[in-house]
């Protein structure tokens, strides 16, 4: 969503209204995912009753927007930022600036739609495996069908 800036960041500038040249400005695809633990009711009744952990994710770029849809089982791997939440919110005056509730998020270097791969055949992609192994490390490597079974299952 387009909104056009209410002030100057800057310099000696005092307008209040801004004309968007249309000509000259350049778009980025943008998508905002809400991940959700995923808890595992099979092994135990730990997670009985508990409401699963959600995180922001921010998607920007060309490979990391559109890949997940609702209900989609993912790997999301990034960096973790931390914001103030009143400036989150849109407000940049003194009192929001002082405030000291934060808000945490994910800026997505990669998302692999897991549950896409498993229905397009149930191997794992060239380009999942690879992030896969960067995520859990070289011990993760399938070296055989069972070990790709295996690695599938855990993270789905």
């Amino acid at each position: 969503e387009y909104r056009p800036p209410t002030r100057c960041d800057g310099g000696e500038c005092k307008s209040r209204q801004f004309e968007l040249k249309r000509g000259t400005a350049t778009t980025v695809d943008v998508q905002k995912l809400r991940v959700q633990q995923q808890l595992d009711d099979a092994k135990d009744g730990d997670d009985a009753g508990r409401v699963p952990r959600t995180l922001d994710v921010e998607c920007v770029g060309d490979g990391i927007v559109d890949v997940a849809a609702p209900g989609d089982v993912v790997v999301v791997a990034g960096v973790v930022r931390v914001i103030n939440a009143a400036v989150a919110s849109g407000r940049h005056d003194k009192r929001a600036l002082a405030q000291a509730t934060s808000v945490m998020y994910l800026e997505a270097n990669s998302v692999v739609n897991v549950s896409r791969e498993n229905e397009a055949g149930g191997a794992i992609a060239p380009r999942t495996r690879r992030s896969l192994e960067g995520l859990l490390g070289a011990d993760a490597r399938p070296r055989d069908d069972d070990a790709e079974r295996e690695l599938v299952e855990s993270v789905t």
